[in-house]
């Protein structure tokens, strides 16, 4: 289990199970790939139920309250009908040089097309049918070396994050990036001034020149599923209530994280990380996967082959506002 800490005592940490043992690996295609076959999981999905405690600021407190998953999201501009969760099972097993194939055959399954949605560009949610063609997307892949927030120190070390939790305020700055390496879809249609940075925390996700940025990401550690859903959560939806302090974001962030890779121990003590995720990213404007490209226009995939279940967060909106 993840467990951060905003506070000075119990900053984020290693904790005992977590485990640095896969990587992110080059898609192979794999002409040998069985047909795999796809079934939803019904009303079991993601996040549904899923408690936080009562004062995430201070995550050691035993209170929790029900539904704070789902009441955070939609503060936070990922409402119901902009952002989902679903959970599909899948038949047979599934060997790691068959990932590229396996997706590519989840993306085209009738059932998976009926059962996913993507918002349009007249802002609408609707069955994905053709915007799931895997010939119009890439498959990016996010490494899960990563496993405590112990990737998130350098945020109190550089000052963006004070020891008591509390997010650093700034100016009001416009910010209106056209491009922006890290991002997998890396044009930001914006115009000028339609993003308003009033913290230290969304300037130093969302500029990467800015001088904090290098200090507290390596660039491997971009890459990360745990960095993709903490950096997704911070910026946020169309509106979004952004938070004073970053506990809410880590423990979200951890609940999410939690509904999409799992780990098991094994005889021998050793920890056994499952999952392996991935970013799908159209491969040009033609895609109707979301109904604009942007940052926060995103679908994550991730591949448990111990359940064998995969995992999708999208959110998808055709305009952003301050």
């Amino acid at each position: 289990m993840l467990s951060p800490s905003p506070t000075p005592e119990s900053r984020p940490t290693a904790l005992p199970e977590s485990i640095a043992g896969q990587t992110a690996k080059s898609l192979r295609p794999d002409s040998t790939a069985p047909r795999f076959r796809f079934s939803s999981m019904g009303d079991k999905q993601p996040l549904q139920r899923v408690s936080l405690p009562k004062d995430a600021k201070r995550p050691r407190s035993s209170e929790s309250t029900a539904n704070d998953v789902p009441d955070l999201l939609e503060k936070w501009g990922f409402s119901s009908d902009h952002s989902y969760f679903r959970r599909i099972v899948y038949d047979p097993y599934l060997a790691p040089q068959q990932h590229e194939a396996f997706l590519a055959q989840l993306l085209s399954d009738a059932s998976v097309r009926s059962e996913l949605k993507v918002v349009t560009s007249s802002d609408a949610l609707s069955s994905a049918g053709s915007a799931l063609d895997p010939e119009s997307v890439k498959f990016l892949p996010l490494s899960v070396t990563r496993t405590d927030l112990s990737l998130f120190d350098g945020l109190f070390d550089v000052g963006i994050v004070r020891k008591s939790g509390t997010i650093v305020k700034c100016f009001d700055d416009h910010f209106s990036p056209m491009y922006t390496p890290d991002a997998p879809t890396t044009q930001l249609h914006n115009e000028p001034g339609d993003t308003v940075i009033s913290d230290e925390l969304r300037r130093c996700l969302l500029d990467s020149t800015h001088n904090s940025f290098d200090d507290v990401f390596e660039r491997q550690d971009r890459n990360e599923l745990l960095f993709h859903l903490f950096a997704h959560l911070v910026l946020g939806g169309r509106v979004n209530q952004f938070e004073d302090e970053v506990g809410p974001y880590f423990e979200v962030t951890k609940a999410i994280y939690r509904e999409m890779v799992s780990v098991t121990k094994q005889t021998d003590g050793q920890l056994t990380i499952h999952g392996h995720a991935y970013a799908i990213v159209p491969k040009d404007s033609s895609s109707s996967l979301f109904p604009m490209r942007h940052r926060q226009n995103f679908m994550i995939v991730t591949i448990n082959p111990h359940r064998r279940f995969v995992t999708v967060w999208y959110h998808a909106s055709p305009a952003f506002y301050s």
